[in-house]
């Protein structure tokens, strides 16, 4: 089984946003617009001390 992460890099720090099972080579677009609500989620409510 092959797994593809959306991984999202800021400030050398890395942060696992999602993954899922990959079925075909091109992502799907509702597996990057759930990761890019994720990303908005998480540094909404994470404190900025990075």
């Amino acid at each position: 089984m092959k797994v593809r992460e959306v991984i999202v890099y800021k400030h050398y720090f890395e942060d696992l946003l999602s993954g899922f099972q990959k079925k075909t080579q091109k992502t799907p677009a509702g597996e990057i617009e759930r990761a890019v609500k994720l990303m908005n989620e998480y540094y909404e409510e994470k404190p900025s001390s990075r």
